[in-house]
């Protein structure tokens, strides 16, 4: 199974196994199918899924995201590669930021899990690092 990631405001954490995504059983879906959300799959995080013509499943998640806490620059995010269901790490951001293409990750921001200025607000944001 193969996963790509998209950024939003709230996203649960994640636990899967084989085609099963937060007890959500997607393995119902035929070659050449798709599934495109309903409430009970938003629930669980899944934006859709898709089982290719040579059976693979293809299936999107959410990914929780934050204002950007480095002043004066944007953290608006974008979908990260399609990385194999067996290689996902939990606490792991795999959303990419934008506005950022000047700066180097690790050097110059990093990607961290913070608390935002909202209520209950929480998820992944870039700061900067201080030398």
């Amino acid at each position: 199974m193969k996963l790509k990631f998209k950024a939003t405001s709230t996203a649960p954490e994640y636990v899967i196994q084989g085609e099963t995504i937060n007890e959500f059983d997607l393995s119902a879906i035929e070659r050449g199918g798709e599934f495109i959300g309903n409430e009970q799959t938003k629930e669980a995080g899944i934006r859709d899924a898709y089982r290719d013509e040579q059976g693979e499943l293809h299936v999107t998640l959410k990914q929780s995201v934050i204002a950007s806490q480095y002043r004066n620059r944007r953290a608006d995010w974008r979908g990260g590669d399609e990385i194999n269901a067996s290689d996902y790490e939990q606490g792991k951001c795999y959303v990419i930021p934008t506005g950022v293409d000047d700066l180097e990750e690790d050097k110059d921001y990093e990607i961290v899990w913070a608390e935002g200025r909202g209520k209950n607000e929480e998820g992944f944001t870039i700061r900067k690092i201080e030398e």
